[in-house]
C-alpha cells in the first residue's frame, strides 16, 4: 500500500492524501513522532499544512497484530491509548489488550509502531561486531548513562556481543533515536558527509569513555589485558576506526530512519564509510 502517490485512508485521514519529498522536518499526526524525507500530506484546503503521515504509519491498519518479539502474546494496533495509560506513546500504539486498564499501567505493554519495524540484529559492513535488539539493557545506556530509560522503566535496547575486543555496549532504542535526531538536523547545515560521519564518530568515541571512567554514571565491562601488559599502556577499545564505534554508529542511523521514516537518512551518513 506504501509508495502509491495517492492514498485513500479514512481511517487515518478524510482526505486523500499525496505522497510527498520534503527536506524539512515534520511530526507525523498518526505516531506523534519527528520524520523526516518522505510523508503524506493532505493538500485539501486548510489541511494543507495541518496533517502529516510517515509512509510507513501508513501501512497499519486498527485492529491489526503484532507479535512481540520477547513474549508469547501480541500487541494489536489502536489509534490512541485510554486517557487512564500514562505511556510515552501519544497516537498511533500497539498495545496488549488484557481487559483491565490497571493492569496495562503496570506492566507497560505499550509499543510505538515504528519499533515494530526494528530488526532484530545490526551488522555494520565489514565489522565484527553486532548489536541485537533486546526486551531490556542489563547495564547502563552509553548515552544515558542509566539502566532504565529516564531512569524510570524498561525499554527496548540494543546490545553489542562484545566482538572486536571493545567489550560490551548498550544503548536505548530511544537514545539511539535522539542521536540520529540531534546529528542529522547537524549535519543538514553540513555540505560535506565526511564531516558529517567523523563528527558522530567523535561523539560516539567522547561519550563510550566517558562512560567507561564513570563520567555520569555508567558501567562498562571491558576487555581482559594480555598478561604482562602495564595497564597505563593499554590502548583504547574505543576509537574512530574501532570495530564497536562503527557498529554503534550503524545502529544509531538505522534505529533514526526506521523511527523517523527516513530510509535515505543511513545513506546520507554512511556513504563515506
Amino acid at each position: 500500500m506504501t509508495g502509491h502517490s495517492k492514498l485513500r485512508a479514512p481511517e487515518h485521514h478524510d482526505h486523500e492524501l499525496t505522497l510527498t519529498a520534503g527536506k524539512e522536518s515534520f511530526r507525523c499526526d498518526g505516531c506523534k513522532e519527528h520524520g523526516y524525507h518522505m510523508r503524506y500530506v493532505c493538500k485539501l484546503g486548510g489541511c494543507r499544512a495541518g496533517f502529516h503521515l510517515h509512509e510507513a504509519c501508513a501501512q497499519h491498519r486498527f485492529g491489526d497484530s503484532y507479535q512481540d518479539p520477547f513474549k508469547r502474546y501480541s500487541l494489536v494496533f489502536h489509534k490512541s491509548l485510554p486517557s487512564t495509560v500514562q505511556d510515552d506513546v501519544n497516537g498511533y500504539a500497539y498495545v496488549r489488550d488484557i481487559g483491565r486498564l490497571r493492569t496495562l499501567l503496570k506492566r507497560g505493554r505499550v509499543l510505538h509502531p515504528c519499533c515494530a519495524a526494528l530488526p532484530k540484529v545490526i551488522e555494520a559492513e565489514g565489522s565484527v561486531t553486532k548489536l541485537r535488539l533486546t526486551r531490556k539493557l542489563r547495564s547502563p545506556c552509553c548515552k544515558c548513562r542509566h539502566v532504565k530509560l529516564g531512569d524510570r522503566r524498561h525499554t527496548w535496547g540494543y546490545v553489542s556481543d562484545g566482538g572486536g575486543g571493545a567489550g560490551v555496549v548498550q544503548i536505548h532504542v530511544a537514545c539511539a533515536n535522539d542521536l540520529f535526531r540531534e546529528e542529522y538536523e547537524g549535519a543538514r547545515l553540513q555540505q560535506q558527509q565526511r564531516t558529517r560521519v567523523e563528527r558522530l564518530k567523535a561523539r560516539l568515541v567522547n561519550m563510550l569513555r566517558g562512560a567507561a571512567t564513570g563520567g555520569g554514571g555508567g558501567v562498562m565491562i571491558l576487555p581482559q589485558l594480555p598478561a604482562g601488559v602495564p595497564e597505563e599502556s593499554s590502548p583504547s577499545p574505543w576509537t574512530m576506526d574501532s570495530p564497536v564505534v562503527k557498529a554503534l554508529l550503524w545502529t544509531i542511523c538505522t534505529v533514526g530512519a526506521v523511527i523517523t521514516g527516513n530510509p535515505v537518512g543511513i545513506s546520507n551518513f554512511l556513504l563515506t564509510l
